[in-house]
Order: structure tokens, then C-alpha cells, then sequence
């Protein structure tokens, strides 16, 4: 293994691994810590041997392991789960202190960034461990600022807490644990500290939730839920702006010509506190504590005591006018039709109760959008306009398309069409919304539905026409990209996440970042800085990007799609899935307060992200390259030779091979064949589909190096092949734990196995 990661990083996580077993051995005891570093070294050192040996290793690990009681595989789950988050935070933390080290220059820019954000599936964790990671990662940061020694005891300390805290919560999360853990580290004082700084600087980032507003096949949102995400943020915000009046009164005290300040502050805080509770009117409110402070502005001024401080406040009004982190709103076509005729449909409550909260104010600052999700009819979007207008009195929401399916995105344009027809949407965008016409996106119904590429090339076919449509009317599309952490919710670097955006989703660069993404990429302000820059420095060196492919491409996207489909719907494979992966024991893992199924007469009807997590777990990652390898080896020469030009010119294709890249380098194909081994299957299926499996990874190999031109699989982000190299056979303990646990119905362990490997896999699904 090439040696890329830097050995300052390599050599904090060494020490900080080794220091990790010091205390295991004190508080576990030698027995437990002999048997945890023998299963260790066992799988460490297959590492560089056959896939053969490695499955050899897991069945012997399995058999040593199913005679051990629930209590110690709960340790050696938590030590080796615990272990991969250390590597996490060593990761992390190197990252924050490479960034503080460079020179930042931030460019001011006309583009707007906004990050809608959703907890699941991290706040399955619980809120203790997030808390401790958290600390861990910050001692880690002073730790590469000056020398390990240094924290080596405060670092102990943690993980000696670590190794006793549950990893994972026994009760299903409420829609409460899920915005409180977004608005704990959004709204803290140093990310909102850098958000305004950033604003300052000329780079506007905003944020939204899901949280509380996602209605869309949860039975848990409705008009209570929505006011208390709201509340939530509400409070936070107001005491990030109640600490700033109370440093500044405390200034005042040094001098004694400030009495009547002083005064008008005391009756500013005191408009603030009624705005504790969000209630009837609120909007009222809101616009009266603008008022009194623009006076308040005007009179420190007239005195010459304006505090730079102060403009925070100002900053904070202009991202958050409401002083609430806005929502977005969405519900099925289905029920939003329904909810026409009938007012106790929770989506048709929840629109009546933003017009009384927003009264006197605009209530696009407490929901910035009402999404419909499943638009695949002209049909659905004009419900949703028609309701929005029957429950606000007028189109003050905009209405947002969900076209998340081939269907929707087929007939997207039809459902423009009539809908700016009918309900005069370009007179109504034009003057409500300063010429922005939204339209949402969805990659996770789309990967589910046909796999990653088919799914990724009809998603690019459908922007290009939707932006040229909305364009010709004079209106501004955006773009809100439903995507996530994995490569087959859209995930990725964002680089190869956007490489194939036309710039209207870059002017507007809005997308949804879900939990472990938050944490990776938001949970640090120097991390925030650093996401968006790389944004703002795509958007400042964007070029025209090539949207025309071959229709040799087009053909071999249509046969992947067709093999896909047909494994999916094959019923063989659905016994499969819930044979050897824990689809069946879904609803024990608490993973999120949505439902893990729809309510559907088909019984495998799973919903996107817990179906890619089920192949997360499995360590195959089905969706981003099923059906690939067997369509190639179909193609004629002359189709293989034109797709391969594609790769050069195709910005699109070129991004989908490098997330297949990273996606081959995360397969262990032993481990699933571990699995289906392992599962209650005949032995004659067994067989069927462990040959099947090998052989289209094989294909999908050879696809990978010929249109590549035979480059490694992460010659794009070398370190990152160390980095999976390393973390990989840390993951192998867990993968037998999590299969006895499924056997013998181990709920807690199953679940610590669950945020283990999906902590060494870096996303949940």
C-alpha cells in the first residue's frame, strides 16, 4: 500500500488507538482485551491476501463468536465501533487544523448557498456519544496544534466515557431529538459566529430543516410538530442575540452618559422575551421588535456607542428574518389531493397554522417552501398550488415539484407547462419571488427505482430541459438537489457531485445534507468555511458543461437499467435480501422517527434510505453498480469504443466513474458471501447467487479499468484508498457480530453493529 496519508495524522491515530486499548484493558479486563486484539490482528492481517482468505477468517471469526455471550460481544462491538468514530474524529480534526493553516481568501459573490438539513439517520446515536465525539474531535484539534502529550490525559478521560456511554438510543427518535441535534450545533454561538462572518465577507449561507416540516409519509408531522421545530430554533437564535445586548450592556456600564440606552435596551430584551413563545400573531411581533431596533440602531449611532457586535444582530435579521431556521414543508400528491376536501389532512393543518403564527409578516420566513413529492401529474402540482391558496388565502408558499422517478421526471415539462398556464405562475414568480422558479429533484427514489447511472443520466436529461424551459419564460430556475451522504443518494465529493450542474444550480446551490454529513462536513466552523468555498470557487470557475453524450451510452445505460429492474423485482431476490441483510429486523434499529416502510400492499416496499442501507451494511452497495458489468460485456466494440470517448467529454460519466471507483474500493465481496453463507437460504440458491454476485462485480471491474483506461480505482484521491485500506478490516469484527446478533435477535447489539460499520464506511445510506 502506497504510502498517502499524511504520518501526522497516521501517527495521531496510532497513538490514539494504542491509548484506546490501555483503557479497554483497565476497564474490560485482559481476557476481553486478548480475545478483542486477537479478532483484530486476524483480520488485520488478510488485509493484502485474497478475498478468499478473508472469508475464510470471517467464518472462523463467526464460530469463535457464536459461542461468546451477549454481554462480551457487546463489548467487542462497542470497542471496535468506538474505534472506527476515533479514526472519524482523527480525520476530522486533521482536516480543521490543515484548513486553519491555509491562507482563506473568501470572495464576495451574488451566490446564494443554502443547506436544507434533516437528522436521520444519525440522531440513531445517541445524544451522550455525539456529545463526547464532539469533544473528542476538539481535543484532537489541540492535539496536531501542538503535540499529543498535551492532551493525552483530557483524551483518556473522554474515551474512558466513550467506552461506558450506549452508542445508540433503545427509544425510536422523535422529531424533537432530530431538529434539537440540528439546532445544538447550527445554531451554537461559533457556527452562527462564522455563518455571519461569512455573510460579512459577501458569501450568503443559509439554512433550512426538514425537520418538523417533512410531512411526506410520516405519521408524527403535523401543526404541533412544525410550531415546536420552529420554538426550537427560535430560542437558540434568540439567546445568541440576547448574549450580544447583555456583553454590550455590560460595556455600557464603564461610562455614565448611557442611561437613556440603557433604557431603550432593557425595552428591546423585553420585546424579545415575548417572542419566547411562538404563538397566534407572532408576525406581528416580529415586525415590531424590527422596528424597535432599527430605532435602537439610530439612537446608539446619534451617541457614537455603535458596537461592531451589533451588526451580528443585523445579520442575523437579514439570514434569519423570522428569527427561526425556516422550513420545508412536504407531502405526498396523494394526500395533498385528499387534503382539498378534506381540512383535518395534517398537511392542510399545518398551512393553516403558518397563517395565523405569520400574521403581520411573510410567511415564506417561516417555510420557505411547500414541496410535493411523487409529482408525476399536471394534476398533483395544481393541488398543491390550490391548497396552498385555499389554507393562506393566496400563493404567498411557493410550490415545489418533487420529480423523483422516471415518471416525474418524463413528464416534468407537461407539468410546467400547464401549471404556468392555469395558475399564471410567471406572473405570480416574477413578483413574489423575484423571478426564481424552484423545482426539487430527487436522486434516492431514482437510484432505488434503477440504479445509480440510469438514474443519474435521466435526473441530467430532465434538469437540461427543465432549466431551458423555466429560462424561456424569464424566469431564474433553481434547483433544490434531494441528495445525500452515499454515492447512491447523490452523495459524494462536491466536486464530482456537481461537476455535471448547469450554473442556475450553482447561482442557487441548494441541496439537502442529512446526518453523518452534517457532522463531516458542517460540524465545524473552519469545516462550514471549507465546504463553501469549495462551492463558491466552483460557481467563480464554472465552465459550460457538456451535456451531449453518445447514444452508445444511452443503450448501455438502458441494458443496466433493465438488469437492475429485473433483480429487484425478482422474488428469489427479495428472499435474498431478507435472508442476508437486516431488511427484516429494520424496525428495531430506531433509526430515524420516519418509518422504515411505506404503506404499501407490496410487502418489499422499503423505503430508498433504508434499502441503501441495508447494502451499506452489507459492505456490497448494490445500487451504484449492479447491472453495469453484464451490459458492458454485451456492448459491441464500436459502442465500448464510443462510451469511452464519453469518459473524456462527458462530464456526467467521468463524475459516475469516480464515484464507482470509491464505490469498488468499499466492497468486501467476502463479506457478503460471508452473509449469504451464513443465511437460511437452500444451498443450492446459496450457491446461485454467490456465483452471481462475484461474476457482475467481475464485469463490473473490467467496465471500470477500460473506460478508465486502467487506473486504480482512487487514482483521483489516493489518501482515500489508505484511508478505506486501513479502516476496512476494522469493520470485518462487526459484520460477524451484527449477523449473530440478527440470529439470535440481540436488538442493543444489533444496533451498536449498525452505527459501527456505518462509522467505518463513513455513511449510513
Amino acid at each position: 500500500m502506497k504510502n498517502s496519508l499524511p504520518e501526522e495524522l497516521k501517527g495521531i491515530v496510532y497513538e490514539s488507538v494504542l491509548l484506546l486499548g490501555s483503557i479497554i484493558k483497565e476497564q474490560y479486563g485482559a481476557d476481553c482485551y486478548d480475545q478483542i486484539e486477537r479478532i483484530r490482528l486476524s483480520f488485520k492481517h488478510v488485509r493484502d491476501l485474497s478475498p478468499e482468505k478473508l472469508h475464510e477468517v470471517l467464518g472462523h471469526s463467526y464460530v469463535e463468536l457464536s459461542n461468546v455471550s451477549e454481554e462480551r460481544l457487546t463489548k467487542i462491538a462497542h470497542v471496535n465501533a468506538l474505534m472506527l468514530e476515533l479514526v472519524n474524529c482523527c480525520e476530522s480534526a486533521y482536516r480543521v487544523v490543515t484548513i486553519k493553516k491555509k491562507p482563506v481568501t473568501v470572495k464576495p459573490t451574488d451566490q446564494q448557498i443554502i443547506f436544507v438539513l434533516t437528522s436521520h439517520p444519525t440522531e440513531a446515536r445517541s445524544k451522550n456519544f455525539l456529545l463526547l465525539v464532539e469533544k473528542i474531535t476538539d481535543a484532537l484539534v489541540r492535539g496536531f496544534e501542538y503535540d499529543f502529550s498535551s492532551i493525552k490525559d483530557e483524551l483518556k478521560f473522554l474515551l474512558s466515557l466513550a467506552l461506558s456511554v450506549e452508542i445508540t438510543k433503545h427509544l425510536k427518535p422523535t422529531i424533537r431529538d432530530e431538529f434539537s441535534e440540528i439546532y445544538q450545533r447550527l445554531l451554537s454561538k461559533k457556527m452562527l459566529d462564522k455563518q455571519i462572518e461569512l455573510y460579512e465577507k459577501g458569501v450568503e449561507v443559509s439554512f433550512r430543516t426538514w425537520s418538523g416540516g417533512d410531512k411526506d409519509g410520516h405519521p408524527g408531522v403535523g401543526s404541533a410538530e412544525m410550531l415546536s421545530s420552529l420554538q426550537g430554533s427560535r430560542l437558540q437564535i434568540l439567546n445568541y442575540i440576547k448574549h450580544i445586548f447583555e456583553s454590550y450592556k455590560n460595556d455600557l456600564t464603564l461610562i455614565d452618559q448611557a442611561k437613556k440606552i440603557n433604557l431603550a435596551l432593557v425595552s428591546l430584551v423585553s420585546e424579545m422575551d415575548l417572542l419566547r413563545k411562538i404563538e397566534k400573531g407572532d408576525g406581528i411581533k416580529i415586525t415590531r421588535l424590527r422596528k424597535k431596533f432599527n430605532t435602537f440602531l439610530l439612537l446608539v449611532k446619534s451617541n457614537n456607542l455603535y458596537s461592531p457586535e451589533l451588526t451580528k444582530i443585523k445579520s442575523i435579521l437579514w439570514l434569519y428574518p423570522a428569527l427561526v431556521m425556516p422550513l420545508e414543508i412536504r407531502e405526498d400528491s396523494e394526500v395533498v389531493t385528499l387534503s382539498l376536501s378534506d381540512k383535518k389532512q395534517n398537511i392542510a393543518r399545518m398551512l393553516l397554522e403558518l397563517k395565523k403564527i405569520s400574521q403581520g409578516f411573510d410567511p415564506k420566513w417561516y417555510v420557505r417552501g411547500f414541496i410535493v413529492s411523487m409529482c408525476q401529474t399536471p394534476g398533483a402540482l395544481s393541488d398543491g398550488i390550490s391548497l396552498v391558496k385555499k389554507c393562506l388565502g393566496s400563493y404567498s408558499l411557493p410550490v415545489i415539484p418533487l420529480f423523483e422517478n422516471e415518471q416525474g421526471m418524463r413528464e416534468s415539462l407537461n407539468i410546467l407547462d400547464y401549471n404556468f398556464k392555469k395558475h399564471g405562475l410567471i406572473v405570480e414568480h416574477s413578483t413574489r419571488w423575484n423571478n426564481k422558479y424552484e423545482v426539487m429533484v430527487g436522486y434516492s427514489d431514482s437510484s432505488k427505482e434503477n440504479g445509480v447511472l440510469p438514474a443519474r443520466l435521466q435526473l441530467e436529461n430532465a434538469i437540461k430541459k427543465i432549466d431551458s424551459f423555466i429560462s424561456s419564460h424569464e424566469l431564474r430556475p433553481v434547483f433544490f438537489h434531494g441528495s445525500g451522504g452515499s454515492i447512491s443518494r447523490g452523495g459524494g465529493s462536491t466536486k464530482e457531485q456537481i461537476a455535471w450542474w448547469p450554473i442556475s444550480s450553482l447561482s442557487v446551490f441548494k441541496m439537502t445534507v442529512q446526518g453523518e454529513s452534517i457532522q463531516r462536513n458542517l460540524g465545524h466552523p473552519q469545516l462550514l468555511e471549507s465546504a463553501v468555498l469549495k462551492i463558491t470557487d466552483e460557481f467563480h470557475n464554472f465552465s459550460t458543461r457538456n451535456t451531449t453524450y453518445s447514444k452508445s451510452l444511452e443503450l448501455f445505460a438502458g441494458h443496466t437499467k433493465k438488469s437492475y429492474n429485473t433483480l429487484v423485482n425478482d422474488k428469489s431476490f427479495h428472499a435474498l435480501v431478507s435472508a442476508a441483510t437486516p431488511y427484516q429486523f429494520l424496525d428495531q434499529l430506531k433509526l430515524g422517527s420516519r418509518p422504515d416502510k411505506r404503506n404499501s400492499p407490496d410487502s418489499f416496499s422499503l423505503r430508498a434510505i433504508p434499502w441503501i442501507l441495508c447494502w451499506t451494511q452489507t459492505r456490497i452497495l448494490l445500487p451504484v453498480w449492479w447491472g453495469v458489468g453484464s451490459s458492458w460485456s454485451g456492448l459491441s466494440n464500436e459502442d465500448k469504443q464510443s462510451i469511452k470517448s464519453d469518459f473524456s467529454t462527458s462530464p456526467l460519466l467521468a463524475s459516475y466513474l469516480k464515484h464507482l471507483g470509491f464505490t469498488l474500493e468499499k466492497i468486501r465481496i467476502s463479506v457478503w458471501h460471508f452473509l449469504i453463507e451464513k443465511s437460511n437460504l437452500a444451498d443450492s440458491e446459496k450457491m446461485r447467487w454467490i456465483e452471481v454476485f462475484y461474476e457482475e462485480l467481475k464485469l463490473t471491474e473490467n467496465f471500470f479499468h477500460e473506460v478508465s483506461g486502467g487506473k486504480d480505482h482512487l487514482w483521483f484521491r489516493p489518501w482515500l484508498k489508505e484511508s478505506i485500506y486501513f479502516r476496512s478490516s476494522m469493520i470485518h469484527p462487526l459484520n460477524v457480530i451484527q449477523k449473530i446478533a440478527l440470529e439470535k435477535s440481540y436488538q442493543s447489539l444489533l444496533r451498536t453493529t449498525v452505527a459501527g460499520i456505518s462509522s467505518g464506511m463513513l455513511t449510513t445510506g
